[in-house]
């Protein structure tokens, strides 16, 4: 049975020995599905070999230190973490920002016993019926053991509209303190995001304008398993470039973009020059399989 949200988040505890608590992230994350399809996997160390030798090139051909850096895609948070601390024991001083497409969830009381975590779109993510915890998505077995059909009926009785309702009623009784929360808000990253993390994670949509915030701003933008084109159709990938490109600092500044397949990473490290044009300067693994789309991207 998948852990529920309220025990994960809600009455998690600080105490647990670290293998322990890594495996109920896991379980967790990998029993919640988003209304865009995907997953937030997570795993400890799986960029650690690319952006050791990311670290190892900026230090050597680097005119200037990187300061500002921006994660895109962060999925639970947790190598966004790990990177952080790498730099830091690299010797940078990062001020480091993370984004998503999707971050913000909601754990609503229904009455005593019954949960529904969802999405701020009213997407329901699991359902907890005193204790007994139901995904609000089926896999290929459980159209065999009848599981399906718990989950249809789950969703046909909490519908999107009828939570969107429930969460912005609880947005209100959340400004009154006086109030009994029966609607938590919640931020899908991994535990080991504390409160004193010097990160700060955003949503955002990279197919989305860029807001006056985050153009120009970060001297390097790591972005992992996201722009592949099993993802994107080519126009989007453009797109999606365009943006996340229009947020670098200016020339001197690096783009650093990576798949995963098969547990190896593949990416290349790109650099902005003074042309508004980027240059491969690093590859990793196999190399990016967007690399013809970055290297024919042109900002002013």
């Amino acid at each position: 049975m998948a852990l529920s949200a309220k025990s994960f988040f809600v009455e998690n505890k600080p105490n647990l020995q670290p293998d322990i608590r890594l495996n109920l992230e896991k379980e967790f994350f990998c029993s919640i599905k988003l209304s865009n399809g995907t997953f937030k996997t997570t795993w400890p160390n799986r960029f650690k070999d690319i952006d050791l030798e990311v670290i190892k090139y900026l230090q050597k051909q680097a005119a200037v230190k990187p300061k500002t850096f921006l994660d895109i895609g962060v999925s639970s948070g947790r190598s966004t973490y790990e990177w952080f601390l790498s730099l830091k024991d690299a010797g940078f001083q990062p001020k480091m920002k993370g984004t998503d497409l999707i971050l913000t969830a909601y754990l609503i009381r229904i009455c005593s016993g019954i949960y529904v975590l969802a999405e701020k779109n009213g997407h329901p993510l699991q359902f907890d019926l005193i204790n007994v915890v139901i995904r609000s998505w089926n896999r290929r077995l459980d159209y065999f053991t009848g599981y399906f059909c718990l989950t249809i009926a789950l969703k046909r009785i909490f519908k999107p509209e009828f939570l969107l309702k429930k969460i912005h009623y609880g947005e209100k009784q959340l400004k009154k303190s006086s109030c009994q929360e029966n609607t938590k808000k919640i931020k899908l990253l991994s535990p080991i995001i504390r409160e004193d993390c010097p990160i700060e994670f955003y949503e955002d949509d990279i197919l989305a304008k860029n807001s006056g915030s985050f153009k120009r701003k970060y001297d390097m933008i790591r972005v992992c398993n996201l722009l592949n084109k099993g993802y994107f159709t080519l126009d989007q990938l453009r797109l999606g470039l365009k943006n996340i490109i229009e947020k670098l600092s200016g020339p001197g500044s690096y783009l650093l973009i990576n798949r995963t397949v098969d547990a190896i990473n593949h990416g290349a490290l790109f650099r902005f020059r003074d042309d508004g044009r980027l240059e491969s300067v690093l590859q990793l693994g196999k190399g990016s399989e967007i690399e013809d789309l970055v290297l024919e991207m042109t900002i002013d």
